[in-house]
């Protein structure tokens, strides 16, 4: 886990995973990084939040979660 957070953090990298993709933008801006103990389906269906981006992270997904992206702001 802790190689691909700091793969997803670098800069300069291959555009591979939906998240590469939204990080590239250069107002897009990571302020905090929290690890759970769930797996992604299991926090993705525990965590409020509004779904903005359908398929973002979940295109493998076998939970038939519409998204792994939600904006909690």
């Amino acid at each position: 886990m802790e190689k691909r957070i700091a793969r997803h953090l670098k800069k300069k990298k291959s555009l591979h995973w939906h998240i590469d993709y939204l990080l590239a933008n250069d107002r897009a801006k990571v302020v905090k990084v929290v690890k759970s103990k769930l797996a992604e389906c299991d926090l993705n269906a525990v965590a409020r939040g509004k779904t903005i981006v359908g398929g973002f992270g979940s295109s493998d997904c076998k939970e038939g979660c519409k998204s792994h992206l939600k904006f909690l702001g």
